[in-house]
């Protein structure tokens, strides 16, 4: 999920006390993660139940409704992390970029502009450029 306050965009670094050790150090703009068994039972709200247990996870947002806007499947069978992983990705729209993380493993967090973001491309998290839009 794309945190998105106006035109800047939740961003951080995954720190080493991240689980995933191919992911150590790489820029993220997305939060998120997979669908686990407690989320319930195959195709009874599972996604939606991920999606929210995940969002809680990893950010502390500010209080209201949640606006968010579908965008697109990221499919990366170039590196070891994208062969194992399909990744759907929606837009959380907020008022004002009010994001804390709830993770230690989100380093160097913060909000900037897509040009802002851009030159760190060589060392973004895989799928990153596969839904960046300008």
């Amino acid at each position: 999920m794309v945190l998105r306050a106006g035109d800047r965009i939740f961003h951080y670094r995954r720190g080493k006390k991240g689980t995933e050790q191919r992911l150590h150090a790489l820029r993220s703009i997305g939060v998120g993660g997979h669908i686990n068994p407690v989320d319930g039972p195959l195709f009874d709200g599972v996604y939606s139940a991920a999606l929210v247990r995940e969002l809680n996870e990893e950010v502390e947002l500010p209080p209201g409704p949640p606006r968010l806007e579908p965008l697109g499947l990221i499919n990366d069978d170039s590196t070891p992390v994208g062969q194992v992983h399909l990744g759907v990705v929606h837009v959380l729209h907020l008022d004002a970029p009010n994001v804390r993380p709830r993770e230690a493993a989100l380093a160097g967090t913060g909000f900037a502009t897509p040009a802002e973001l851009w030159p760190t491309a060589g060392r973004s998290k895989p799928g990153r450029d596969s839904c960046s839009s300008d």
